[in-house]
């Protein structure tokens, strides 16, 4: 049965930009209505994902499909057996919704561009040797990337492609915050060094803090989802980041240790039998909160837990709380005490506001003074001011937005609107 969703039908002056996010098992994507005014807008307009490609599944593979405009979702199955067949499935829902003349620029999520990309690049066969010259350090994440690039190229092959890097904000560090203390030739040779992620969700968030405090350039912003993770802007770029070589490095997250001692992964060897591959598992899919509580790697259901007095729930909260603040210290440190604003985005920094409360606590000696009736109040807006009349700095909750980031830099690198 075919997915039918009542929608305006494209004008030829409007550009539309799909955004497209290929993990090894699944294909998010999104279309956003790009209009410029004063400045290009994006809108999303449908979104959706496919699941698990490839897997055997009885009665095929799930696909999502829903209406922005009107917030109606429709779920089916579908055969698709690989990323290919998926984008097949998506092409197909598009001419559905009339969009008959296709897509104007096509912009791809790509979590690692290594030390090759400092912005969004248009996608050629250099890009994509680059891409997957870059796979040794995101072996789980570049891969599906390039699979999903070049299906899409195919598809999608009468407009231009724009790979937009999780790594490239990060690309302003200067080497005393990427270079890692082991011999330099590891550097020289395999590009071993502190790369940072999340990249796209800081510009996209510094941006917002800018055009509404244009004289706050310089900020410390927690990213804190599933994956977490905290940047140190200095004049709107990046000075410092937590996560390093990959994702694991850092914040504790919900499946993930953050910081360690490296000495750690020998002991899990030597002493435990412990494979490379069972360490990797250890430490990125049983760690974080699910490893500490016990419970849930979702911070909704660990904070359910702690509230009714699970210890190892309680612990869980604390430790996740101190490692933000411990960083927190440390970037006000970096920035000399010129730190315009401490930002909380991501579901975790939007949602969890006792949370705020608890990393906030104490520190008016350092100008962090939170507002507590705001904190706990609930706002629709981009932008939220939690701080109290006396905060020397802005403490602000902000809603992130990485795909709408994306379908923007799409479209200014397509040069859609010149």
């Amino acid at each position: 049965a075919k997915i039918v969703i009542l929608m305006a039908i494209p004008s030829a002056s409007e550009k539309y930009a799909l955004v497209l996010n290929s993990g090894s098992s699944s294909i998010k994507y999104g279309v956003f209505e790009l209009k410029k005014e004063n400045e290009v807008n994006a809108k999303s307009v449908l979104s959706g994902q496919v699941e698990k490609i490839g897997k055997s599944v009885e009665g095929g593979q799930l696909f999502t499909v829903k209406n922005e405009e009107t917030g109606k979702k429709d779920i089916k199955k579908v055969e698709a057996s690989d990323h290919a067949a998926a984008l097949e499935c998506i092409a197909t829902v598009l001419k559905e919704k009339g969009f008959e003349s296709g897509m104007d620029v096509v912009g791809h999520r790509v979590v690692h561009g290594g030390a090759d990309f400092s912005e969004p690049a248009l996608v050629n066969e250099k890009t994509l040797a680059c891409i997957e010259k870059n796979v040794p350090l995101a072996p789980l994440h570049n891969p599906p990337a390039l699979l999903g690039l070049r299906s899409a190229m195919t598809k999608f092959s009468s407009c231009p492609h724009v790979a937009v890097f999780d790594t490239a904000f990060h690309a302003s560090m200067p080497p005393e915050s990427f270079t890692y203390a082991i011999p330099y030739q590891l550097y020289e040779k395999y590009s071993i060094r502190r790369y940072g992620f999340h990249g796209t969700s800081y510009a996209y968030v510094s941006q917002q803090v800018i055009k509404s405090y244009p004289n706050i350039r310089s900020m410390i912003i927690c990213h804190l989802g599933n994956g977490a993770s905290m940047c140190c802007i200095k004049d709107g770029k990046c000075l410092d980041t937590t996560m390093g070589l990959t994702p694991l490095d850092g914040l504790m997250m919900g499946t993930r240790s953050g910081d360690i001692d490296a000495g750690l992964h020998i002991f899990l060897h030597r002493e435990l039998g412990k494979s490379p591959a069972e360490i990797d598992t250890i430490l990125n899919k049983q760690s974080g909160l699910i490893g500490l509580s016990g419970i849930s790697s979702d911070m909704r259901e660990v904070l359910a837990a702690a509230e009714s007095g699970n210890a190892r729930a309680i612990l869980a909260r604390k430790v996740y709380i101190e490692r933000i603040r411990k960083y927190l210290g440390a970037y006000l440190i970096k920035l000399r005490g010129k730190c315009g604003a401490i930002v909380f985005t991501a579901g975790v920094g939007e949602n969890d506001s006792d949370l705020r409360a608890q990393v906030c606590s104490g520190l008016e000696t350092f100008g962090i003074s939170l507002d507590s009736s705001r904190n706990y109040a609930k706002s629709d807006s981009i932008l939220h001011d939690i701080g109290s009349a006396t905060s020397v700095l802005k403490i602000l909750v902000a809603a992130t937005n990485e795909e709408q980031a994306i379908a923007l830099h799409s479209a200014s690198l397509a040069n859609l609107f010149l």
